[in-house]
């Protein structure tokens, strides 16, 4: 069985967004204590970074469909990748905000 472009988009996101989930939480703990937004400024620009290479890396920006738009828009972003990363991001991150409000 082959992986097609879409289930790679969103294994990356997912991967990506469950790794910046961890580190959001941790940001959030005592020695660092970012604030919200600037955790979620963080979590929105390692989206950005995380969509460009997925175009980069799979050659998406250019490729058109046969009516000459985008074939890979903003819409085909956020349901194969943007809305997995940030799903993921903020389950990881409230799973480890509430480790460390715990302890």
């Amino acid at each position: 069985m082959e992986i097609n472009l879409e289930q790679k988009s969103v294994i990356i996101h997912s991967v990506s967004g469950t790794l910046v989930g961890i580190l959001s939480g941790y940001l959030s703990s005592d020695p660092y204590q970012l604030s919200s937004g600037l955790i979620l400024i963080l979590m929105l620009i390692f989206l950005w970074i995380t969509g460009e290479a997925v175009q980069f890396a799979f050659k998406l920006k250019k490729e058109k469909d046969s009516e000459g738009k985008k074939k890979y828009d903003m819409k085909w972003w956020m349901s194969n990748g943007g809305l997995i990363y940030m799903g993921f991001w903020l389950i990881a991150w409230i799973i480890m905000y509430n480790r460390f409000l715990i302890h």
